[in-house]
C-alpha cells in the first residue's frame, strides 16, 4: 500500500484557533532550553524583532497552512530518503536548518509551538494562532522524519521526541558532528583525484577541460564549506603549464596580458577564461606527459570517472604504485630472511593518508582536534559531547578533561591510555 502524503490536515487533531489556558504549564519546560545549543543559539538570533508575523487576516488558517508547507519545502530540498545516520547529507541539512532558524521569523514561530506556553513566551502577539501553528509544528516535523527515517530506526529520536520540530531539527545538527570528519576525508580524497586529472589532461580538447572544469564546480556544490589547504579552484591552476616551449611562451604571455599585476583571480576563473580565449589557439601544442603514480583504487576510480565522462582519449594514463609487497619481495633483507612484508589494501592505504593528513593539520593547530573544523582549538571547542567515547579528541589528546570546560573530568583508563600512546 502506498504512503499517504503528508498534508497539514493528516497531522492536524483539530482546525481549532481557540485560545488556550497555559496556566497549568510547567514553567521549567516554558523554553527552548529544552532542545540543544545550536537550536537555541540559532532560535534566538534575531528574535527580537521577531514578534509579530502578517497574516491573511481573510483566512488566517489557510495561510499558516500555506506557510508551513513553505517552510518543509526550505528545509527539504528534496524527497530521497536518508537511510544512514552516517550519510554526508547530515551535514548539508545542518547548513540548511542553521539559516533556515536564524533567518526565519516563520520557522521559529513553528519551533516555538511544540508548546502553548512556548508560543506564548516568543510570540505573545499570536497567541490566538497557535493551534494552527502547533499543526505546522507537527507537519514539518512528519515531513523532515519522511526524508530522514534513520532518526527513528537507529535511535537518534525517541518516540516521545518525534512529534517535535526542535528536538528532530536538534538531533539532526547531533548526527551531522559524528559524519562531518568523514566528510573532511572524503573531500580530501576526492581533491586527490582532481589533482590527477590536472596532471593527466593532454592540453588539447575542449571537452577534457570542461571535463575539469565541472567536477571542480561539482566538489564546491558537494561540498561548499570545506575549508581545505588544497581547494578545486588551487587545484586547478597547474592546468596551463607543461606546455611545449612554444605553447607555454604564448600562455604566459596571455596571462600577463589578461590578469594584471595586482588583480586577483582564482583557478577556475583563470580556467573558464582559458578555455574560451586561449585554447583554441593552441592547436598544434599539448602539454608533456608526466604519467603520475597512483593507488589501485585511484586508479580505478580515475579510469571510471573519464570513461563515464566519454573523455578517456583527452587524458594521458597513470602508473599504478608498486605495491608494499613488491617492493619489500625484491630487496635484499628480504631475500635474506624470507619474510614476506604486509600489504595493505589499497583502500586502506589511501584512507589511512586522508586520516594522517586530517591529523597533522590538527598538529600544526589549524583544525581543532575534536570536531575536526578549523578556527578553534580544543578548548574553545562547543562540540564537546557529555559522553567521553562521543568525542574523538579523548583518543589521542593527553589531560581531555582540564583542557575542556566539559564537566567530563574521569576519562577511563582504557581511552586515556590511548592518548598517552598518541603523545609518546
Amino acid at each position: 500500500m502506498s504512503e499517504p502524503n503528508l498534508t497539514l490536515n493528516n497531522v492536524a487533531e483539530s482546525d481549532s484557533d481557540d485560545e488556550y489556558d497555559s496556566a497549568n504549564e510547567d514553567i521549567a519546560e516554558l523554553s527552548i532550553e529544552r532542545y540543544t545549543t545550536d537550536i537555541q543559539r540559532a532560535f534566538l538570533k534575531g528574535l527580537q524583532d521577531a514578534d509579530n508575523i502578517d497574516l491573511d487576516n481573510s483566512d488566517p488558517a489557510r495561510d499558516i497552512n500555506e506557510l508551513a508547507a513553505a517552510c518543509a519545502r526550505d528545509l527539504i530540498t528534496n524527497d530521497t530518503a536518508i537511510d544512514s545516520v552516517q550519510s554526508a547529507e547530515f551535514n548539508d541539512a545542518k547548513r540548511q536548518i542553521l539559516k533556515s532558524l536564524k533567518t526565519s521569523v516563520l520557522l521559529k514561530a513553528f519551533v516555538a509551538a511544540s508548546e502553548p506556553g512556548i508560543f506564548d513566551k516568543y510570540f505573545p502577539s499570536m497567541k490566538r494562532h497557535y493551534v494552527r501553528f502547533h499543526h505546522g509544528n507537527s507537519f514539518i516535523t512528519a515531513k523532515v522524519l519522511k526524508k530522514f527515517p534513520c532518526l527513528i530506526s537507529e535511535g537518534k529520536v525517541t518516540s516521545s521526541a518525534s512529534g517535535e520540530l526542535g528536538h528532530v531539527l536538534g538531533a539532526i545538527l547531533e548526527c551531522a558532528k559524528i559524519t562531518q570528519p568523514m566528510v573532511r576525508i572524503n573531500a580530501s580524497l576526492e581533491i586527490e583525484m582532481l589533482k590527477i586529472l590536472v596532471t593527466t589532461w593532454k592540453g588539447k580538447t575542449k571537452n577534457g577541460l570542461d571535463f575539469l572544469i565541472n567536477t571542480a564546480e561539482a566538489h564546491e556544490r558537494k561540498f561548499p564549506n570545506q575549508n581545505k589547504l588544497d581547494s578545486p579552484r588551487n587545484v586547478l591552476v597547474p592546468v596551463i603549464k607543461n606546455y611545449d616551449a612554444n605553447g607555454q611562451q604564448r600562455i604566459e604571455q596571455w596571462c600577463t596580458e589578461t590578469f594584471k599585476s595586482g588583480k586577483h583571480a582564482d583557478g577556475l576563473e583563470i580556467l573558464k577564461r582559458f578555455a574560451k580565449e586561449m585554447r583554441p589557439n593552441l592547436t598544434g601544442h599539448k602539454r608533456a606527459k608526466l604519467p603520475p603514480t597512483v593507488l589501485e583504487s585511484q586508479k580505478l576510480k580515475f579510469y571510471a570517472m573519464i570513461g563515464k565522462a566519454g573523455v578517456q582519449d583527452d587524458f594521458y594514463d597513470v602508473l599504478e604504485q608498486e605495491s608494499v609487497h613488491a617492493v619489500h619481495a625484491n630487496s635484499a633483507s628480504f631475500e635474506k630472511t624470507g619474510a614476506v612484508a604486509p600489504k595493505w589494501l589499497s583502500a586502506h592505504e589511501q584512507f589511512a593518508t586522508a586520516v594522517v593528513k586530517a591529523m597533522l593539520l590538527v598538529k600544526e593547530g589549524q583544525t581543532c582536534p575534536n570536531c575536526f573544523q578549523p578556527g578553534h582549538k580544543l578548548a574553545a571547542c562547543k562540540n564537546i559531547h557529555q559522553k567521553t567515547l562521543e568525542n574523538a579528541a579523548a583518543f589521542y589528546t593527553a589531560k581531555f578533561g582540564e583542557m575542556t570546560s566539559s564537566s567530563i573530568k574521569q576519562i577511563p583508563n582504557y581511552i586515556s591510555s590511548y592518548a598517552k600512546r598518541w603523545n609518546n
